[in-house]
């Protein structure tokens, strides 16, 4: 994760996989994003709500596992930005 991208929230456990939501309120671009290693990968976006975002995560989780099985030691979730960044499955 950069400088402009805040990791305030916590990371959550839940049987099928785990997610992670690291978002501001003040934030203003949201994100689907992968936690791997302890590094934040922002993956998916930028959408203009987190309830976008959040509806997005399986569906990316499922392409990311299709692209690469390492993706099935990530956690998924959310995480917020002001700024807009090109991701790798873009506004899918």
């Amino acid at each position: 994760m950069n400088m402009h991208t805040r990791a305030t929230g916590e990371r959550q456990q839940s049987p099928m996989a785990s997610t992670i939501t690291f978002i501001d309120p003040d934030h203003t671009q949201f994100y689907v994003a992968a936690q791997f290693s302890g590094r934040v990968f922002l993956i998916a976006g930028p959408y203009e709500d987190p309830e976008t975002a959040r509806s997005k995560v399986e569906p990316i989780r499922s392409m990311a596992l299709d692209a690469d099985q390492r993706a099935r030691d990530a956690a998924f979730g959310l995480a917020s930005s002001n700024c807009i960044y090109d991701t790798p499955f873009g506004q899918k």
